[in-house]
């Protein structure tokens, strides 16, 4: 099969993607699994890839780069291409561009779709399969039309490498990873913080990631954190009486493979603790392939990446973060378990050997003209009104009706402005 993939955006940084399964170089987690799925793609042998992108990012010898101005180029399919992969869009518009495509397209959804996007996908008939990254994802769809072309294939991560390995004797160290955004809650652990030193006053923070993380070209605040207004929402729990950074506080910025040197000793790790635009929570499975447990909120798409009291423990109300963080860090005994089941969890879950069997059958059937299965929701039925939609669904088959939950929330909201 003849592949081709778009790669990024024009504000995607360059990175080293000759081998992502040894390591998240420090991009964003779609294109981290972007570059994984080129550098998994490129073993198999019926498979011949190229890789549009915007920038210069090294990819594996056997794998064919152009390099674009737009993006729109990678639609034309002046070479018989079979299937073209790339993640979806923000702008309606170009599902409009879409349409006018002559190769098939396989939409790799990262984030939560808006309804007139969902609404957009559907209409745009070269979309021929949208895969969602994660079980919980994909439920959130179940009652719209947009699953009629759906499935879901988890990220991949290759957690038996080791390198993945925590250290005996770890420190007493929290390590949060991700980018400082409101969206991505660091700033519910910041103000936890003081507390969590309170109880243990040992404890040291480290944050790795920052409001550059997903685009170099990010203006900062003053202390080169994050946006200025986020960063007045967070620091102010991270400094003392002097208006100085906190000794127990420690701002890494954005990491590549170098990170590891900080999971080795690290007895905590968190991610999201909002969970509010958490679709899977790849620098959780990071995290737990080193055998370190994650408290995080049991929310979203974290839910199919952190198991409460198997490799970790998840909260349902926020401020209960401190008590969770605190725990691991008292009990060592309980921290060593879970992170043991974490890191067996990860090598089991998201083994790239696994998943990319299921990426090559999804090509082969959208080559084919194969629509896609659906596939009933299994776990976590009270979570985001899941059991709503599964009611809806049935009803759907009923009456003929086809709105789905979101376009009634959207339909309400639209009556109360």
């Amino acid at each position: 099969m003849k592949i081709e993939i778009l790669y990024g955006n024009e504000f995607t940084p360059e990175s080293d993607m000759r081998q992502p399964e040894k390591g998240n170089p420090g991009v964003g987690g779609a294109q981290y699994c972007l570059g994984m799925l080129v550098r998994y793609l490129a073993k198999e042998e019926d498979m011949s890839l190229t890789v549009y992108q915007f920038r210069d990012t090294h990819f594996p010898e056997n794998v064919e780069v152009k390099k674009i101005t737009y993006w729109e180029e990678a639609l034309r399919n002046e070479r018989g291409v079979d299937v073209l992969i790339c993640t979806h869009r923000s702008r309606l518009d170009d599902y409009d561009k879409m349409k006018n495509a002559r190769v098939p397209i396989v939409l790799w959804v990262h984030n939560h779709l808006s309804v007139e996007q969902a609404d957009a996908i559907v209409r745009c008939d070269a979309i021929k399969r949208v895969v969602f990254v994660g079980r919980q994802l994909y439920d959130l769809y179940l009652d719209h039309r947009i699953c009629k072309k759906s499935t879901y294939i988890f990220n991949m991560f290759k957690g038996d490498l080791e390198e993945y390995r925590r250290q005996d004797d770890y420190e007493k160290i929290v390590t949060y990873m991700g980018n400082l955004d409101p969206s991505k809650g660091f700033h519910i652990l910041a103000e936890q913080w003081k507390g969590i030193v309170s109880e243990a006053p040992d404890a040291q923070l480290y944050v790795i990631g920052s409001g550059k993380l997903y685009t170099r070209e990010a203006r900062l605040g003053k202390f080169g954190l994050a946006e200025e207004q986020y960063e007045k929402r967070f620091m102010p729990h991270l400094l003392n009486d002097k208006g100085e950074l906190l000794d127990s506080v420690h701002f890494c910025g954005v990491l590549g493979q170098e990170k590891y040197n900080i999971f080795n000793k690290t007895a905590v790790g968190i991610i999201n603790p909002s969970a509010l635009t958490e679709t899977f929570g790849l620098s959780a499975v990071e995290m737990e392939a080193c055998g370190i447990p994650m408290v995080t909120k049991a929310a979203q798409g974290l839910l199919d990446t952190s198991i409460h009291g198997q490799t970790g423990l998840l909260y349902n109300r926020e401020k209960d973060l401190k008590k969770f963080v605190v725990r691991l860090l008292s009990d060592r005994e309980l921290n060593k378990k879970l992170g043991a089941q974490a890191k067996e969890f990860v090598s089991a879950a998201f083994a790239p050997e696994t998943l990319i069997k299921e990426w090559i059958q999804l090509l082969h059937e959208v080559g084919e003209g194969r629509e896609a299965q659906y596939r009933p929701p299994v776990n976590f039925f009270l979570k985001q009104n899941k059991w709503l939609r599964m009611v809806n669904r049935q009803v759907h088959k009923v009456t003929g009706s086809q709105m789905s939950l979101m376009e009634w929330k959207a339909k309400v909201l639209s009556h109360k402005e």
